[in-house]
Protein backbone atom coordinates (compact mmCIF):
# COMPACT_ATOMS: atom_id res chain seq x y z
CA UNK A 1 0.00 0.00 0.00
CA UNK A 2 3.49 2.56 0.57
CA UNK A 3 4.20 1.75 -2.35
CA UNK A 4 1.32 2.26 -4.16
CA UNK A 5 0.59 5.58 -2.70
CA UNK A 6 4.68 6.60 -3.71
CA UNK A 7 3.73 5.84 -7.21
CA UNK A 8 0.47 7.44 -7.11
CA UNK A 9 2.25 10.82 -5.90
CA UNK A 10 4.90 10.19 -8.71
CA UNK A 11 1.70 9.60 -11.12
CA UNK A 12 0.05 13.09 -9.77
CA UNK A 13 3.51 14.87 -9.82
CA UNK A 14 4.22 14.23 -13.15
CA UNK A 15 1.11 15.37 -14.45
CA UNK A 16 0.63 18.38 -12.95
CA UNK A 17 -2.35 17.28 -10.48
CA UNK A 18 -1.33 18.60 -7.16
CA UNK A 19 -4.30 17.94 -5.37
CA UNK A 20 -4.03 13.98 -5.86
CA UNK A 21 0.13 14.44 -4.93
CA UNK A 22 -0.62 15.68 -2.07
CA UNK A 23 -3.57 13.33 -0.76
CA UNK A 24 -1.34 10.36 -2.30
CA UNK A 25 2.06 11.67 -0.36
CA UNK A 26 -0.12 11.74 2.89
CA UNK A 27 -1.16 8.31 2.64
CA UNK A 28 2.04 7.51 2.07
CA UNK A 29 3.07 9.03 5.22
CA UNK A 30 0.34 8.10 7.08
CA UNK A 31 1.33 4.01 6.64
CA UNK A 32 5.17 4.54 7.03
CA UNK A 33 5.59 7.82 9.27
CA UNK A 34 9.17 6.45 9.50
CA UNK A 35 10.08 6.70 6.12
CA UNK A 36 11.27 10.18 4.07
CA UNK A 37 7.20 10.29 3.12
CA UNK A 38 6.80 12.60 5.76
CA UNK A 39 9.44 14.67 4.69
CA UNK A 40 8.12 15.09 1.30
CA UNK A 41 4.75 15.59 2.33
CA UNK A 42 6.24 18.63 4.74
CA UNK A 43 7.90 20.09 1.17
CA UNK A 44 4.49 19.10 -1.09
CA UNK A 45 2.14 21.40 1.83
CA UNK A 46 4.96 23.78 1.88
CA UNK A 47 4.97 24.31 -1.71
CA UNK A 48 0.90 24.56 -1.82
CA UNK A 49 1.01 27.20 0.68
CA UNK A 50 0.43 25.36 3.77
CA UNK A 51 3.27 25.69 6.30
CA UNK A 52 1.08 24.16 9.23
CA UNK A 53 0.54 21.40 7.58
CA UNK A 54 4.65 21.42 6.74
CA UNK A 55 5.41 21.53 10.12
CA UNK A 56 3.17 18.92 11.45
CA UNK A 57 4.67 16.33 9.18
CA UNK A 58 8.36 17.55 10.30
CA UNK A 59 7.45 16.80 13.90
CA UNK A 60 6.62 13.06 12.71
CA UNK A 61 10.25 12.93 11.75
CA UNK A 62 13.48 12.91 14.36
CA UNK A 63 16.10 15.27 12.42
CA UNK A 64 18.75 13.50 14.55
CA UNK A 65 17.91 10.08 13.64
CA UNK A 66 17.84 8.05 10.28
CA UNK A 67 18.25 9.94 6.72
CA UNK A 68 17.03 13.01 8.25
CA UNK A 69 20.44 12.95 10.36
CA UNK A 70 23.06 15.84 9.29
CA UNK A 71 19.99 16.43 5.98
CA UNK A 72 20.26 20.53 5.91
CA UNK A 73 17.31 20.34 3.60
CA UNK A 74 15.19 18.86 6.67
CA UNK A 75 15.48 22.32 8.65
CA UNK A 76 15.84 24.30 5.50
CA UNK A 77 11.85 22.93 4.80
CA UNK A 78 11.18 24.04 8.81
CA UNK A 79 12.74 27.37 8.77
CA UNK A 80 10.64 28.48 5.45
CA UNK A 81 6.88 27.08 6.89
CA UNK A 82 8.30 28.76 10.52
CA UNK A 83 8.74 31.59 8.89
CA UNK A 84 5.37 31.51 6.62
CA UNK A 85 3.76 31.05 10.19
Amino acid sequence: AHDRAWAGFLDASLSGDGGRAIAAIRRAAALAPGTRASFTLARVALEMGRPAEALAALGRRDPDRGDMRGWGSYWTVRAHALHLL
